[in-house]
């Protein structure tokens, strides 16, 4: 106890994480940032170096504001095939400095997702996952631990069961706190360093009261940080309405404080806009059938840039759509049938 790191997310700030090293990451690395930052050309020089690859669009609970949890994706429900996974890795798996192996489903209902954290490992990129851990079979914890997996974001909303449900639906708090504990008892069990544990909580109405509570009860759970992060509201509409407008939908999910909102309430607009949106020149979305796109906030199958089962991750990175996405932040270009350029116009929060 006393170890505890306490953040508040920012959606603006770079990720500064070490993978293993190697010329070819290195380069690679030096280049993706060059582009990103100074030359912003549209046809891009090498690979991303973040990655978020979603094993399952498939999820347990039925959190009320995530598509995934209201049944309302725009894509079939399904799991990525290891084989692809496999064949992406061995692409761009050199050039990754990390990988997060969730996005809209609950990655612990992949039945290979321990197979993907080695493999993933095994070209020493760093690998983490967000996960609501009411899942764990017995021994999986050794699995965890042994897999090299660098770090688990677990979702923990609320002190108690009661506020705790009010939006992990369907979940149990003692479920996640005994899956945490078996976890950081097997990590010292193994004079392991990883994987990192950070509960991750979102500030809503319901639980902005309790968050001393929180920080309390991930103190005397062992947890290595927790991350409060404000919530987003209107993800399905997020391309296509201004943040006033869908933050005024679920207003009563919003905390009074004004430290946890995203949109200022005096001007309905969003408090961290990126100028420049860095994601077209450093990162990228796989989801569970292939599908790429360009960033972790697009949930519909007709959004996609292209199809890694059908071409090389490359030929899509550079595609016309990509191209086309750049454009918009470098040049007066208007690519109005894109979701990117929807971004541009109303603002959408990384997160």
């Amino acid at each position: 106890m006393g170890n505890l790191r306490v953040r508040v997310h920012n959606p603006l700030k770079r990720i500064r994480i070490r993978a293993r090293y190697s010329l070819i990451r290195t380069l690679n690395s030096f280049l993706n940032t060059l582009q990103s930052r100074y030359l912003r050309n549209s046809w891009v020089i090498g690979y991303p170096k973040h990655l978020i690859v979603d094993p399952t669009n498939w999820c347990n609970l039925r959190c009320p504001l995530c598509p995934s949890g209201q049944r309302k994706l725009g894509r079939p429900r399904g799991f990525l095939e290891f084989s692809t996974f496999r064949r992406l890795m061995r692409e761009i798996g050199p050039y990754l400095h990390t990988l997060t192996l969730t996005n809209w489903g609950e990655p612990f209902l992949h039945p290979d997702l321990m197979k993907m954290i080695t493999f993933a490992k095994s070209f020493g990129i760093f690998t983490g996952l967000s996960t609501n851990f009411q899942i764990l079979r017995p021994d999986q914890e050794c699995e965890i631990v042994r897999s090299g997996l660098d770090a688990i974001a677990i979702s923990v909303d609320g002190p108690d069961q009661q506020i705790y449900q009010q939006y992990r639906a369907g979940g149990k708090l003692k479920k996640v706190i005994e899956n945490t504990r078996r976890v950081l008892s097997m990590r010292k069990t193994e004079n392991s360093a990883t994987p990192m544990i950070r509960w991750q909580c979102l500030v809503t109405r319901f639980n902005e009261h309790s968050l001393s509570d929180m920080q309390q009860l991930a103190e005397e759970s062992g947890v290595d940080e927790i991350l409060f992060v404000p919530i987003y509201v209107g993800i399905k509409s997020m391309f296509t309405e201004p943040p006033y407008q869908r933050y005024k939908k679920d207003q009563h999910w919003l905390p009074r404080n004004e430290k946890f909102r995203q949109v200022d309430s005096s001007t309905g607009r969003l408090r961290a806009t990126p100028q420049h949106c860095s994601l077209l020149w450093e990162s990228a979305v796989i989801n569970w059938d292939g599908g790429v796109s360009p960033c972790c906030s697009l949930v519909d199958e007709a959004d996609d840039y292209g199809c890694v089962n059908q071409q090389t991750f490359f030929s899509i990175w550079n595609g016309s759509k990509y191209r086309q996405s750049r454009k918009l932040f470098t040049s007066k270009a208007s690519h109005p049938g894109l979701p990117c350029a929807a971004c541009k116009k109303f603002g959408v929060p990384i997160r």
